[in-house]
């Protein structure tokens, strides 16, 4: 069974650098998704069901 890891948290507080050092030790093992708030806040084309 695959494991699943959530890193949360406000901006500014060191999610993307536990992430990084992740994908550094993990390699291909490591998938990042990004949040809701960031593809609104971005204008990603996103759909809603």
């Amino acid at each position: 069974m695959k494991k699943r890891i959530v890193i949360t948290g406000g901006p500014g507080g060191g999610k993307m650098t536990a992430l990084d050092l992740f994908r550094r030790e993990l390699g291909d093992r490591v998938s990042v998704v990004p949040e809701a708030a960031t593809m609104i806040f971005s204008g990603s084309d996103i759909e809603f069901f």
